[in-house]
């Protein structure tokens, strides 16, 4: 199962294969880096792996705000949990989740021996515009495909779906999962 993701936009990058019966023309122009697994979101082309952590800065937001308001819900006297609000609150602020962003992407590939993600700042751009609330109170995020074509007139015509594991969890129906 996957932990969290936007789906489609996460099987854009793992399953290209998949996708191209899929993806238009347009899409594949042969640039490099490739515009195959891209998406156009608000007049500019960005890499949709780097897209897809936009849902990780709203789960990192709603765990923040959660934390929060245990903390400030809890009696003086809840000596442990406090702290334990406090410190977990301390991961989902916007540098802890960066933070996150950077051990996913940089520092758990080079523990391996391979070479860092190439959209760690993509990534975190967009888990930046989702913890603050975009599209409505932030921003889209600077592209990071500024070589893709933008003139394709295709357009994603089904809604998207998030995996929130095990909370929201696609597979369920499918499988007998809960």
């Amino acid at each position: 199962d996957i932990a969290w993701d936007i789906l489609e936009l996460h099987s854009q990058v793992t399953n290209d294969t998949l996708n191209e019966k899929f993806r238009p023309i347009c899409a594949t122009s042969g640039a490099r880096p490739a515009c195959g697994s891209s998406v156009t979101i608000g007049g500019s082309c960005h890499f949709a792996g780097s897209a897809n952590y936009v849902i990780f800065g709203v789960m990192c937001r709603l765990c923040h705000d959660h934390y929060d308001k245990m903390l400030n819900d809890a009696a003086f006297y809840e000596i442990y949990d406090k702290d334990a609000y406090r410190r977990s609150r301390l991961h989902f602020t916007e540098s802890g989740m960066l933070g996150l962003v950077d051990l996913y992407k940089k520092y758990v590939p080079l523990l391996s021996g391979d070479a860092p993600a190439g959209n760690i700042e993509g990534a975190k751009r967009w888990s930046i515009a989702g913890y603050h609330g975009w599209p409505y109170r932030a921003p889209t995020p600077l592209p990071d495909r500024v070589n893709c074509q933008l003139t394709c007139p295709h357009k994603a015509a089904i809604p998207l779906n998030i995996s929130w594991y095990p909370y929201v969890n696609p597979y369920a129906r499918r499988s007998g999962l809960r």
